[in-house]
């Protein structure tokens, strides 16, 4: 059995052909498939070349392949399926589906597709799960929309802070020496001419690596940059939480093992009671008779080591060797970090504000004005009355493999293909992270 994976991003589109455990076949890529930015039919088309790529690299033909999963940057909204859907019908695949490129980035750092995934490329953008399968996404509408952050705003306040300091209106920085040549100038002079001659109003997303290299070096105008958009991807990793309201699935799930533990407690309190009374007939009972007795009695109840290792929260003897209810393993949001500047640069000043965001408003407790999630819908702020939102306990999670694998991963649960560890080993040994993201 073959599967498909397609990941169509800003500036790419990998397309991955694996078996059914895990095993690639073949692998073809092609250009940006994002269609707000080049548009469907452009977009169909590097999805078209991509595909057959892959395909004959395999040397396999569409009808060899069991289902196709594709995930799309700019598949967002109803409008954008509208357009995406008539698109993706007009291919020979028979079974494929489609989400947004956000959600293959979550399945790639989540066994049960359920978390925060906050993807940051070219681009950027955060988007959740919950264990009802509803969906909220933050931010990926641009920079007039509310985004700050990604390669390409990276790119461009470099090049601002470069022409700022150039001008004495920001603090000195390598950034004056790096920008220019990156872009193939001898200075910021030569290059700020030429660019208001020629009415050039971008910079490329690729300039952001100069950042990053500018920062190991302890520049500290590229740390500000790095920092700034570290606290960025925190705050929308916030919103999501808050949106899908992670608090009250997590205090359900901790709740539910509590109760669980009780009634475990409560047949161990037994056991030991039980145990105590027995004890306390070894005075006028023989030797044999008691062992009798105590085995006669073991025999009809559940085995009281197996509880007691099992045992959580439970107030009792010492001896027991019980946890207390401050050990309890409490749920945990995995936070899946995707897309090159994420996965690639792993900058440690970014991902340090990223985290460190999210836990000051864990610490905060700061109730939210806005409403609670009900069904599918959105919480956003509002006149309505205040709702305690707190933020649970999460863990930041960079995937060993490029998003598209998690399209492969999406693929077979559709298909009840079981992920065993066989499955996540072969697909991390041979779908590493290697390629520049989206």
């Amino acid at each position: 059995m073959y599967i498909m994976g397609v990941d169509g991003g800003g500036t790419k589109t990998y397309a991955v052909i694996t078996d059914e455990r895990g095993n690639l076949i073949g692998e073809g890529m092609g250009g940006g498939a994002n269609h707000q930015s080049v548009g469907m039919e452009r977009a169909l088309g590097e999805i078209t070349r991509a595909t057959g790529e892959a395909l004959f690299k395999a040397g396999l033909t569409h009808e060899d392949i069991a289902f196709v999963q594709y995930g799309l940057s700019g598949a967002d909204r109803q409008k954008d399926f509208d357009i995406i859907l008539p698109a993706l019908e007009t291919l020979p695949f028979e079974k494929w589906d489609v989400v947004c490129d956000t959600m293959e980035g979550l399945r790639t750092g989540s066994k049960d597709y359920t978390g925060v995934v906050l993807v940051c490329g070219t681009g950027t953008n955060a988007a959740g799960r919950n264990r009802k399968g509803e969906t909220v996404q933050t931010g990926g509408f641009g920079y007039l929309m509310g985004d700050y952050s990604g390669g390409a705003q990276l790119a461009t306040e470099a090049f601002r802070r470069t022409i700022r300091s150039w001008e004495l209106r920001e603090k000195p920085t390598l950034l004056t020496e790096r920008v220019p040549a990156f872009l193939g100038f001898g200075s910021v002079e030569e290059l700020f001419h030429y660019y208001l001659d020629h009415d050039i109003h971008h910079v490329p997303a690729s300039l952001a690596k100069v950042v990053h290299d500018a920062a190991l070096e302890g520049d500290s105008v590229a740390i500000d940059l790095l920092r700034e958009s570290g606290t960025e991807l925190g705050l929308a990793a916030v919103s999501v939480m808050k949106r899908l309201r992670f608090d009250l699935e997590m205090e359900s799930e901790l709740d539910s093992d509590l109760e669980m533990d009780s009634k475990y407690g409560a047949e161990l309190e037994s056991t030991l009671d039980l145990d105590s009374k027995l004890e306390s007939e070894m005075d006028s009972e023989s030797d044999a008779e008691l062992g009798s007795k105590l085995g006669s009695d073991r025999n009809n109840r559940p085995d009281a080591g197996e509880e007691m290792n099992s045992v959580s929260c439970v107030d009792s003897r010492e001896e027991t060797n019980s946890v207390s209810c401050a050990d309890v393993d409490r749920p945990v949001v995995p936070i899946v970090l995707v897309g090159s500047i994420l996965q690639k640069g792993k900058n440690a000043v970014l991902l340090s504000a990223l985290e460190n965001t999210i836990k000051r408003e864990q610490e905060a407790g700061t109730p939210t004005k806005g409403a609670v999630r009900t069904g599918a819908e959105q919480v956003t702020r509002s006149s309505l009355e205040e709702v305690p939102v707190q933020i649970p306990d999460f863990e930041l999670v960079i995937p060993k493999v490029e998003p598209v694998y998690g399209a492969v991963l999406l693929a077979m649960d559709r298909l009840h293909i079981p992920v065993t560890e066989e499955v996540e080993r072969n697909l991390e040994d041979n779908g590493g992270y290697r390629n520049d993201g989206k």
